[in-house]
């Protein structure tokens, strides 16, 4: 926990992951998922993204425990500066 330097409510730890039409087992990606293209805002599901069945939103688990709904509509930076952990962009609201 001490590496994690823009706080645990900032750090996204895990998000739900539906592993696209070809793979569709997984529940949950963690950090070897790429977060460089983002969140999937398409029907279309995709093993490279974080995705979910939710309506406009993906359930992700911080670094402090804590279960977030966050919108597919993220902002990308937004959405890159929680999926790393000291990278000294403290998010606020989200």
């Amino acid at each position: 926990f001490r590496d994690v330097t823009d706080g645990t409510s900032n750090t996204l730890m895990f998000g739900e992951a539906t592993g696209g039409p070809e793979f569709n087992f997984p529940w949950i990606g963690c950090g070897i998922m790429p977060q460089a293209y983002g969140l999937s805002t398409s029907a279309v599901q995709n093993w490279f993204q974080f995705e979910s069945f939710h309506t406009g939103i993906i359930q992700f688990t911080l670094a402090d425990g804590s279960v977030r709904a966050i919108s597919k509509n993220i902002d990308a930076n937004t959405f890159r500066w929680l999926a790393c952990m000291q990278d000294g962009k403290v998010v606020g609201e989200f």
